[in-house]
């Protein structure tokens, strides 16, 4: 089967081939992610003093009730430049995965997790400019899928508007809403099977700020929290003296958390709020150990008085119950990274080809 450089030659498009060049090298990070401003309170009552203790762990006898966890990853590569309608762009290939697992209570004691193959998958992508045309974007799509040795979606970013933006950050955004978009459908296929409930819960790795809202059923998401291990701590609260959160996040205690924060990004609203599963004085930096959670408004009350803080109690402390065991030593991220989540990272990295496996098809 031919290299995709070579399709990509002979439907007209110059292509200049050099050495694969990593784009992820940097590792990823939530900071990067987009943050809706935090607007005010969203608790009833909120706490007296803007943190609250959650009340330690669960009893080993409470059964966990998280039940399914996802993850969203994606590998990114410059793999050539190209010469099109007097631009010269590089050409970026991606891999883009989603992994689900399930909680397995039958399995080592009820710590088991195993992975739900019908909702996990991995697509390799080509993300190029849309200036390239639609008519070239169907031809590529149609010579690269019929005569590439592995299947390719072609991914199309847009340029206009975006003047003084790299192309390369522009692609590998465009290759996160594909992420992200996977995600979703994920979470979604879940929730219509009627795998979730109030008792299994699924667990997203990252936010719930999605950037595509395509076939996003906010109802599916009833029994969804967004867990990061990262977020972007120079965001203000407060109305007349405010303050950046990373200020008043250090000085949480261990167990505690913020009160919860109301954010609204696109047409949809989520309570956010921070809780601390390690120790101070066990991590590396005063947000080390933090982590922040999420969830959809959905019903008229909590959509106008917030929510309810026994509920946020609730999921805080089986938050708080999963920070043992640890990946500490396999992963730097560890005091906010929830072995489950590692587990179903792990997997899905597992479904990705090699760096050198994935250069050959070039």
């Amino acid at each position: 089967m031919s290299k995709i450089i070579d399709l990509l030659k002979r439907i007209g498009i110059t292509c200049n081939r050099f050495e694969l060049l990593d784009l992820d090298r940097a590792g990823d990070s939530e900071w990067d992610e987009i943050e809706a401003p935090i607007e005010k309170p969203f608790e009833d009552p909120p706490p007296t003093e803007g943190r609250r203790n959650v009340g330690g762990q669960c009893d080993q006898s409470v059964k966990p009730l998280f039940r399914y966890f996802i993850d969203g990853s994606r590998k990114t590569y410059r793999v050539a430049d190209l010469e099109h309608s007097g631009h010269y762009f590089p050409l970026v290939a991606a891999q883009i995965g989603v992994a689900v697992c399930e909680r397995d209570f039958d399995a080592f004691g009820g710590c088991g997790l195993k992975p739900v193959a019908a909702q996990s998958t991995v697509v390799n992508a080509l993300v190029i400019p849309s200036f390239v045309g639609k008519s070239d974007i169907e031809e590529i799509r149609k010579e690269v899928g019929e005569k590439a040795r592995v299947k390719f979606e072609v991914i199309p970013y847009a340029t206009q508007g975006k003047e003084g933006k790299s192309p390369l950050d522009l692609a590998v955004a465009a290759a996160m809403e594909r992420m992200h978009t996977m995600e979703v459908r994920a979470a979604s296929n879940l929730a219509k099977s009627g795998y979730l409930s109030n008792d299994a819960m699924l667990a997203i790795d990252g936010s719930l700020m999605f950037r595509e809202k395509k076939e996003f059923d906010i109802v599916d998401f009833r029994n969804v929290i967004g867990i990061a291990k990262r977020f972007k701590p120079d965001f203000t609260v407060g109305d007349r003296k405010k303050t950046d959160v990373g200020n008043f996040v250090r000085k949480l205690g261990y167990g505690e958390r913020t009160t919860v924060f109301k954010r609204t990004f696109g047409n949809t609203t989520t309570g956010s709020w921070f809780l601390r599963i390690r120790p101070p004085d066990k991590v590396q930096s005063g947000l080390g150990g933090v982590v922040k959670l999420e969830l959809f408004a959905l019903d008229r009350a909590e959509r106008e008085n917030g929510f309810d803080p026994n509920r946020i109690d609730v999921i805080s402390r089986h938050v708080l119950s999963e920070r043992n065991v640890t990946p500490y030593g396999a992963d730097d991220r560890w005091a906010t990274h929830l072995y489950p989540v590692y587990l179903t990272e792990k997997y899905l990295k597992s479904l990705f080809m090699s760096a050198v496996a994935f250069k050959g098809m070039f």
